[in-house]
């Protein structure tokens, strides 16, 4: 932001050296010890009730929490610059701080996904996170076809998108041949939303 570097640019640069800092941390593969688990507080309850129980449960804290800032002065600002940064620069306020703001609330939940995902797993891979980008691009998508204000919808969104996935290995499909069904999904689901789009300016007018 500070660079006004291309936001493409911007994102590839921070990606790869985070692929670093990622290897100097935890090397390119690394087991975590059941006992170390987040998971394992509750085992009692049993390992699928304890797995659904704490990742619905921060899944929901975290969705209600962002709500809760977005409702607050900074939280307005926050979409302000999404949607009118020259609105933003009226006010007196600094786009790229708001900006920077913006991209740290992101990469932290997107940490804490990547950190419950390993500690559900067991086991952390340096390409284990090749993918994802598609997958929350689809699930925001497969939401904005139900509603415009995402909220809950990403989620129930994100869980269609993987319950899709998980039919097409229910069904037989050679895992080989998963990358592609991600690549149809997206293209699927780019047509149904540009047909949307196109119905509902043409009912405009």
């Amino acid at each position: 932001t500070r660079l006004r570097m291309n936001h493409l640019m911007a994102g590839l640069t921070t990606t790869t050296a985070c692929f670093s800092f990622a290897l100097g941390l935890a090397s390119a593969n690394k087991l975590v010890s059941a006992p170390a688990t987040i998971f394992s507080k509750l085992a009692f309850m049993g390992d699928v009730a304890a797995e659904i129980g704490i990742s619905v449960s921060i899944a929901l804290a975290s969705l209600l929490t962002i709500r809760l800032l977005l409702q607050t002065e900074v939280g307005l600002v926050l979409r302000a610059v999404g949607d009118n940064p020259a609105l933003v620069a009226t006010l007196g306020k600094s786009s790229a701080w708001y900006y920077t703001l913006c991209f740290v609330l992101a990469n932290a939940c997107t940490a804490l996904a990547g950190s419950l995902f390993v500690q559900w797993s067991g086991f952390f891979s340096i390409t284990s996170s090749v993918g994802t980008l598609i997958t929350g691009l689809a699930s925001l998508m497969l939401a904005e076809l139900f509603s415009n204000k995402l909220g809950f919808f990403i989620l129930l969104a994100s869980l269609g998108y993987q319950a899709i996935l998980a039919t097409s290995l229910a069904l037989g499909i050679s895992p080989v041949w998963n990358n592609l069904t991600k690549a149809l999904i997206m293209m699927v689901l780019v047509l149904i939303s540009r047909h949307m789009k196109i119905g509902r300016t043409g009912a405009r007018h």
